[in-house]
């Protein structure tokens, strides 16, 4: 039987065209789907540089924050330090205490009201007075000490 050129042409468009026409789709697609990754991957980028450079950012100042709060709780243990050498050194009675306690009593107030630096401290203020009478006579104790 004589090769038919015609037919052998038709059948292969036939078969071949709708597949070839979808091969060529499907990399049209692929390409757009590939230029669409490529541009979020670059975005992604874009965004994880800028919020790293934020938290660089962040980081230092947090990091100068904490430095300066260092140095100010230094310095106020110092102050502390040297405020307690002085209450403890100066010639007087001295009780510091806060609304609900004694936080702080000099060597002389013992001696004065006739406790312990251990049984004033952590009390409330009114408690270490016994009644009226005696608080009048620390008054005195104290207004002679100072006189």
């Amino acid at each position: 039987m004589p090769f038919d050129t015609q037919a052998s042409l038709i059948i292969p468009n036939r078969i071949l065209g709708p597949l070839v026409n979808d091969v060529a789709n499907s990399f049209l697609v692929l390409g757009v789907v590939f230029a669409l990754m490529t541009s979020l991957i670059a975005r992604i980028a874009q965004v994880e540089v800028s919020r790293r450079l934020q938290l660089k950012e962040a980081n230092q100042k947090i990091s100068s924050e904490i430095h300066a709060r260092r140095r100010v709780e230094s310095a106020l243990e110092m102050s502390g330090a040297e405020l307690g050498r002085f209450l403890v050194n100066v010639p007087m009675a001295v009780m510091v205490y806060n609304s609900r306690e004694v936080t702080f009593v000099s060597p002389q107030l013992c001696k004065i009201m006739g406790y312990s630096q251990a049984e004033m401290l952590g009390r409330a203020p009114q408690d270490l007075l016994s009644s009226e009478a005696e608080y009048r006579r620390v008054s005195r104790e104290i207004e002679n000490r100072i006189a």
